[in-house]
């Protein structure tokens, strides 16, 4: 199980670092996010405009399904 969740981080920082989303079926997709200050012209932006590079995680339909039916109880130190 180790080895498998191990590979799957590294695809999954490979695919994200390519500016890909990554889908993951019934769990949702993670996707790249940059923010940070723009120019007037193309010409004169660089990458050391970008200020903030962050994932994104968008839970699936069937997860936030799921994840609706959960019930809370509080829980007693």
């Amino acid at each position: 199980m180790r080895a498998v969740l191990y590979g799957l981080q590294n695809m999954l920082i490979k695919y994200l670092k390519n500016g890909y989303t990554v889908k993951f079926g019934d769990l949702g997709n993670f996707r790249p996010s940059l923010g940070g200050s723009g120019e007037d012209t193309p010409e004169l932006l660089t990458a050391n405009h970008v200020s903030k590079v962050k994932i994104i995680f968008s839970p699936s339909p069937n997860l936030k399904e799921v994840m609706k039916t959960v019930t809370l109880k509080k829980v007693n130190k």
